[in-house]
């Protein structure tokens, strides 16, 4: 072996292993925003709706580098399905649904809210006002195809 043979070599596995798992998180994410929009679509056509109560409201705050970066708020929710069982709901939720669930974003009292769920598998469930198209797991994990597999087309090109 010439002497920067393994250095090469070390770079161009690295090159590899990276390509390859940009490739993967690529597929990955578009699998999960194809698997959420899916069961968003199954809710918002097959769901039962039912009132559940809105036990909790979370905040979350975010930051990068310990610099506030905003806050996200989640909705703890019990509902009871066809079978009578029970049921726990936790949703992230839009500022315009936690406005009208909640006082001023601090307050909020324990009351009936709308929730939709699959009746052939009730742990799929959610709120309806939430259910939109969810496009940016597939955008974000189209992005890292694209480079995953530009990175992969590279190295074959270079025949490494």
């Amino acid at each position: 072996m010439k002497a920067g043979t393994f250095n090469r070599i070390n770079v161009l596995g690295g090159a590899w292993v990276g390509a390859l798992l940009s490739f993967a998180l690529g597929v990955f994410l578009v699998w999960y925003g194809c698997h959420e929009n899916q069961q968003h679509w199954l809710l918002k056509h097959r769901g039962q709706r039912t009132l559940g109560t809105l036990e909790k409201v979370t905040r979350t705050k975010h930051s990068v580098d310990f610099i506030p970066t905003g806050s996200s708020y989640s909705f703890d929710v019990s509902f009871h399905d066809e079978a009578g069982t029970i049921r726990q709901l936790r949703c992230d939720v839009s500022d315009d649904l936690l406005k009208k669930h909640t006082v001023d974003k601090t307050t909020f009292n324990r009351h009936e809210i709308e929730v939709v769920f699959l009746p052939s598998d009730p742990g799929v469930s959610g709120l309806p006002e939430m259910l939109g198209l969810s496009i940016f797991p597939l955008f974000i994990g189209g992005f890292f195809v694209f480079v995953g597999a530009m990175s992969v087309r590279s190295l074959v090109r270079r025949r490494i």
